[in-house]
Formats: C-alpha cells, structure tokens, sequence
C-alpha cells in the first residue's frame, strides 16, 4: 500500500510489527495514550507487554498479530489483529481520531477472509463506538469489566500480615509457572517465563508473591506494570490457589501493591476483567475500582 493518494495526499497504511523497534513504538503509542487520557480506562503498556509475553504461543507471536498504523510517514495509532481468533483491537492517538473511519477500513481488510470477527470497545472510545455502526457493527453484549482507582482519591496503608508478601525471587520461579495459567487459563512454559524475565518488558513488572508465614506455602501473586510516564499502572495478574481462597489473600496482595504504587509516583490504576468474574468485581469495588464506562462486543459478518 502506498503512502500518497494519486492526488498527493497523505494516506493511511499499516506497517507489520517486524522488530524491536517496532514493538517499542506501539509500547510508546500505547504509553501516549494513557497519558492524554490517564483518568478513563485503558488497555496500557504492561498490557502490551502481558499479551505478548505471558499469554498465548509466546513472545514471537506479536510479529504476526502487532501492526503500526502510519499517516505518511508519522506513526499515529496500532491495531492488533487476531487471525485465528477473529478478533481485533485498533488504538489511534487521540489527535488522530478524524482518521478512524480509514483505519478502521484497514483493520478490516486484514480479515477479509473471516465469516465473522470482533473487538471489545469501551464507551469511553465514541468516536470508535459510532465508526464501527455506521460499518456495519452490531453491539452485542457487555463483555469487559473495565476500572480505575485514582490513588488520590484515598490514603493506603497496608496493614501488618500474617502472611508473607515479597518481590518475585528466583525460589518463586517454579510455582510462579506452574500456576501462571489460574488467573487467565493461558499455560506459561518455562521458556517463555524465562524469555520474558530478559525482556526490556520487565523492568515495567513489579512481581510479588504471597506466602503463608507458618509454612512457606505458595499462596498467590500478583503482577503490577508501571509507566512513569503517564503515571499509570495496570493490575495483570492475579491469583490466589483455590487452596487459599476466601481469606483476603487477594485483598491483602491489592492492598500492597497500591500502597507501593502511590508511593512512588503512580496517580491512576487499570484492572480489567470478564464482566460475569463474580468473585473478583466485587474485590476490586471493596478496593476502591470505579467502573470506566461500558465494554461492549461489536461483532460484523460478511
């Protein structure tokens, strides 16, 4: 596809994620993003790098399913595109938002030989709610259920334990992998634990583990991801054993985490779940989660 119309105007064109650098550029859009819009739900960098790394077939995966969306020669937005699932995520800048409609034609094409194919869109996305009507769309049910916690908004002090919470240590690795697929049912093999602990990505986790202090067991962990630059973290992972549940692991390990977070700098905190995740809504609400608007399927056959 080419960079100028026949009449020498600037056009779209998407670019496949063939590099680091590459993949390091969706990161900054990404990280952009949240920082013009640090106060309403976003996917966020550390879920970039979550789904790359700790989710599906492995790190190389985002060779196939990341794209660069391009204005001439400006990167302005990123789509992720699912070929086998038949699902799609498509993010612009928000200075870019005219070009929603051309984008959105772009995405599209990349699953021309699909019957059917998605995206989950939050509310707060309008301009991406109305394009994707007016293309032939329906809204479907409320998929996501999509939170922030601003942590101005109230004082944390993370109160004595009787369990042991601590950063992610190389005594943890063994269970930290054998239990990577309870919060999200996504199998994590050594190699791409490990393949993610050399990742540039790591320096954005912060990893703890939760271990009950009269035993050592393995409890549970929790991930955060941080970006200081838009002073934003995202909550993914989580995972208590069903061993330990309805004890306030979970609560306990939020609760830490958040303290942690304010303290050093971060102002807004994302956390994303299936919105019929009876057992973890609630938890997030109790920790102060507010919903960010509605997260619908939009589903299109040909």
């Amino acid at each position: 596809m080419t960079k100028e119309t026949s009449a020498g105007k600037t056009a779209l064109w998407i670019k496949q994620v063939q590099t680091e650098a590459d993949f390091r550029l969706m990161c900054a859009i990404e990280s952009a993003l949240c920082r013009e819009s640090a106060g309403v739900w976003q996917p966020h960098v550390g879920g970039l790098c979550f789904d790359r790394y700790l989710f599906g077939s492995g790190a190389a995966d985002v060779y196939n399913y990341g794209k660069l969306l391009y204005s001439g020669d400006m990167p302005i937005g990123y789509a992720l595109a699912y070929a086998q699932e038949g699902e799609f995520v498509l993010r612009l800048l928000n200075a870019h938002e005219d070009k929603t409609h051309e984008a959105l034609n772009l995405v599209c094409a990349l699953f021309d030989g699909h019957e059917a194919y998605t995206t989950t869109v939050n509310s707060s996305s309008e301009t991406l709610c109305r394009a994707l009507l007016s293309q032939g769309f329906i809204k479907e049910g409320e998929e996501r259920y999509q939170a922030v916690l601003d942590l101005n908004s109230r004082e944390y002090a993370a109160g004595d334990s009787a369990d042991i919470i601590a950063p992610l240590s190389p005594d943890d690795y063994a269970e930290r992998i054998r239990y990577a697929a309870l919060p999200s049912g996504s199998e994590v093999t050594e190699e791409m634990f490990y393949t993610y602990l050399a990742s540039p990505a790591y320096k954005l986790a912060r990893e703890y583990v939760i271990r009950q202090m009269s035993t050592n067991a393995f409890m549970g962990f929790i991930t955060w991801w941080e970006d200081e630059n838009s002073h934003t973290a995202l909550l993914e992972p989580i995972a208590c054993l069903p061993a330990y549940r309805r004890r306030g692991v979970a609560a306990r390990l939020i609760d830490h985490g958040l303290s942690l977070l304010k303290a050093r700098g971060i102002r807004y905190v994302y956390v994303s779940t299936s919105i019929d995740h009876e057992a973890a809504i609630p938890l997030y609400e109790k920790m102060g989660f507010v919903k960010s608007g509605e997260a619908h399927l939009y589903s299109r056959r040909k």
